[in-house]
């Protein structure tokens, strides 16, 4: 069954709406035609790049599951280090909005975080 015009412009003006907040949120900036033309992600934000998801609604009720492939994931580090920053999803489910790192970015930031703790 194919999606009607109105739902998917309902369903673009969510997501629109999401990476607005999610880089309003983050100090950053919506990346043009989201990440459609040369630059890619839906926005940048502090040396991340955000791929910014939100559930689409069936029937006026947000999906309860969200999937993500791993050539998704792949192409966005692929992206996030063309343009040298680091990937992130900002995922919203009902009731949950999810930030999503690799770990070694976490291990990372944990580090630095550690390394200023010690030096307090």
């Amino acid at each position: 069954m194919s999606e009607t015009p109105w739902k998917k412009a309902t369903t673009t003006r969510t997501a629109r709406r999401s990476e607005r907040e999610g880089a309003k949120a983050d100090g950053g900036r919506v990346t043009p035609m989201s990440g459609a033309g040369r630059q890619k992600g839906d926005y940048r934000a502090n040396g991340w790049l955000v791929e910014d998801k939100v559930t689409e609604t069936r029937g006026g009720q947000p999906a309860k599951s969200f999937s993500i492939t791993a050539s998704t994931i792949e192409k966005t580090i692929r992206e996030a280090a063309d343009a040298r920053l680091l990937p992130m999803w900002r995922i919203t489910l009902p009731g949950h909005k999810l930030r999503v790192m690799r770990e070694e970015d976490y291990l990372y930031l944990q580090a630095q975080v550690d390394r200023d703790d010690n030096e307090a």
